[in-house]
Parts: structure tokens; C-alpha cells; sequence
């Protein structure tokens, strides 16, 4: 088996595609109503937990107001 003339590089030194700006633009704007759309359904469900589910799955009332109170555009 024939050596490599020169050593590869390490992953994080190796030339990487660079995006397109265009194609960086189109893929947030296809992203972002999904992310919103999911985080709405979220604090939704959220919001209609009764005190035993929170307690359940480990939630407190108050961080289920806070989280089912914010906009869907807020992470």
C-alpha cells in the first residue's frame, strides 16, 4: 500500500465548504415556522397540564406560567 505524499490534515484544520449566503437565507426562512409552529404547540400543551402531570414530569406552576407565556418567537 502506497504512503500519502503529504499527511492529511486533522478535521478541523481541512478546508470546509463555505455556505451560500442565499442558500444560508433560505434555509432559515424554511426553518424558522417550523421552530415557531412547534414551540406554540409546546407551551400550549404546556399550559393545560393540571398540577399532578407537572408534578409528574418534574415542572413546577410557576416555570409552566412563565414558558406557556412567551411569544413563539422567544427561545
Amino acid at each position: 500500500m502506497a504512503k500519502p505524499l503529504a499527511p492529511s490534515l486533522p478535521q478541523s484544520l481541512a478546508p470546509r465548504r463555505a455556505a451560500t449566503p442565499a442558500g444560508t437565507i433560505v434555509s432559515a426562512l424554511l426553518h424558522w415556522p417550523r421552530t415557531w409552529l412547534q414551540r406554540m404547540s409546546t407551551r400550549r400543551n404546556l399550559a393545560e397540564l393540571d398540577a399532578r402531570q407537572m408534578h409528574d414530569v418534574g415542572l413546577d406552576a410557576e416555570l409552566v406560567r412563565r414558558e406557556s407565556g412567551k411569544p413563539f418567537w422567544r427561545a
